[in-house]
């Protein structure tokens, strides 16, 4: 019972370890923020949950966040005013890479020449300051030269031949004259274009981007200039924490045993945890990348030539009668027989048009009508607005509720300890923990008396073993009674007071039993 208060002392401590993980430490913060960090929960899928406390003044918060982190973080960020204020925007620049000019690509890292550079600058206005002087004009072409021998050099012992050497001739046109130099006696280039000489630094603030040292600025625009006190909470990429156990098995063999476990979590994330209230999570909640940094541009269908491929038939044009509107006096009777032939051949030539005539106006009708129809139908924009005006109030506000701070405590605070939130399990240290950046911390978060016995397991498919084929195994049997989720880690047995060996466990959920071998029978 001495070696269980010894372990129980332990438990209660936190042991800081210089991180061994140092090549996984950032340079720089992963965020840099007036607001102080105050919680941290870390997860065992590659992420960790940041909280942020504290109050601005005026209407903008800016946050400094590390390049890679900055998906991760659009995804995630969350902006809660306790004094019921709003953020109105987020907003950051773009990402440097995606909009500095494709024809640059080539001053990439370890790529390209300057002759490749001019060459892609064709029809730009450059001054090249030469051994020989200065020449202006726009770039013409760069060609690739071999080295012609001088005839007047004396030739090499041996007759060999000299070496012969590559060079680029630049042709620039200043007017209508064209002049070339030699890219060897080229000494500086001046770009005459401000526009292009800022797609350069573009180019290169890309490149330097690269690494995890470069920082994204993004602005939290608040509503009114008041004083906010603000909680903003995010989720970036995080080492997964480390889970280790300790039994010590009960006198006798049976009876109470102690379960210890402890959970090792490192701090890469470029600044101190001082004073935070830390917690770690059993379970696997889905995780992933997600790139929202990135401007994208959809592929559409160019229709340009269909719409030229269209043309109108030539139709032959005919001649008819002219079409009076005005009414027709009534024809005078006139008796059978006496009417002149010149004067019916009109009137049969009107009723032969008749026919189309009649047929071209029910035509026109029937347009119109369709016309009149559609002005008073009402349009789907319109009823779409009409709806969407309901889900506002008079004021012009959102009638949805936005996310509260003391919705957020009441769904994830309700329970100490030991807590569940949909499914996962997470382990909170009672008292704030300080991680220096660039450490690994050990802190004890399971100290649990549970029933259980040391026994022995044989194995009939090989024992022990090879050399221990017909050696059973020692097992240590606990049952977990601790509200507490054991995620797969190592698990070293103490009895007698001292170590007798480890094994390892799958993982044990609350109220389940477990067996672990930890040592063969000679």
């Amino acid at each position: 019972m001495r070696a269980l208060r010894t372990l129980g002392l332990l438990a209660a401590l936190s042991l800081t370890l210089p991180a061994c993980a140092k090549q996984g430490r950032a340079d720089f913060p992963v965020a840099e923020s007036p607001l102080k960090l105050q919680r941290v929960v870390l997860y065992r899928n590659g992420v960790g949950y940041f909280e942020r406390q504290g109050q601005v003044d005026g209407d903008v918060l800016r946050l400094k966040v590390r390049k890679d982190q900055v998906n991760d973080l659009l995804k995630s960020l969350t902006i809660v005013d306790r004094r019921s204020g709003r953020a109105v925007s987020v907003s950051m620049p773009l990402d440097p890479d995606t909009w500095a000019r494709a024809a640059l690509a080539t001053l990439g890292p370890g790529r390209g020449s300057l002759a490749e550079v001019l060459d892609l600058l064709r029809g730009a206005e450059v001054e090249l300051d030469t051994t020989v002087g200065t020449i202006e004009g726009r770039v013409v072409i760069v060609e690739r030269i071999d080295e012609e021998p001088d005839p007047n050099m004396p030739a090499a012992r041996g007759g060999a031949a000299p070496t012969l050497g590559t060079d680029h001739r630049v042709t620039l046109m200043d007017g209508t004259e064209l002049k070339t130099v030699r890219l060897s006696k080229v000494r500086g280039v001046t770009l005459a274009d401000g526009d292009l000489a800022m797609q350069f630094h573009r180019r290169l603030d890309a490149t330097a981007g690269e690494g995890m040292f470069q920082q994204v600025e993004v602005a939290i625009r608040l509503q009114g200039e008041d004083l906010h006190e603000l909680v903003v909470s995010y989720v970036v990429e995080a080492p997964m924490w480390k889970p280790t156990y300790r039994v010590v098995l009960p006198e006798g063999g049976k009876g109470d045993a102690l379960l210890q476990g402890w959970a090792v979590v490192d701090n890469t994330s470029g600044e101190d945890w001082r004073n935070v209230k830390l917690a770690v999570t059993a379970g696997a909640p889905i995780a992933f990348r997600y790139d929202l940094h990135t401007p994208r541009r959809v592929f559409r269908e160019d229709l340009s030539e269909r719409v030229h491929t269209r043309r109108a038939r030539v139709a032959m044009g005919e001649s008819t009668f002219e079409e009076v509107d005005e009414p027709m006096a009534e024809a005078e009777p006139v008796a059978a027989g006496s009417a002149p032939a010149d004067d019916a051949a009109p009137l049969r030539a009107q009723a032969a048009y008749k026919p189309d005539l009649a047929k071209d106006k029910k035509k026109a009708e029937t347009r119109a009508r369709f016309a009149t129809t559609g002005a008073n139908q009402p349009m789907g924009g319109a009823m779409l607005d009409e709806s969407a005006a309901e889900r506002y109030d008079g004021d012009g506000s959102e009638s949805q509720q936005t996310v509260t701070l003391e919705g957020l405590r009441q769904s994830t605070l309700a329970q100490a300890r030991a807590s569940q939130a949909s499914g996962l399990t997470r382990y909170d240290i009672d008292n704030p923990v300080t991680v220096p950046d660039g450490s690994a911390t050990m802190v004890a978060i399971i100290n649990e008396a549970v029933q259980g016995e040391e026994a022995f397991l044989y194995d009939p498919r090989g024992g022990g073993g090879p050399g221990y084929e017909s050696s059973p195994f020692r097992v240590v049997r606990f049952r977990n009674t601790s509200p507490f989720v054991l995620e797969t880690g190592p698990i070293s047995v103490y009895s007698g007071g001292s170590f007798v060996g480890e094994g390892i466990s799958q993982q044990v959920g609350a109220g389940s039993s477990a067996t672990i071998p930890f040592a063969v029978e000679p």
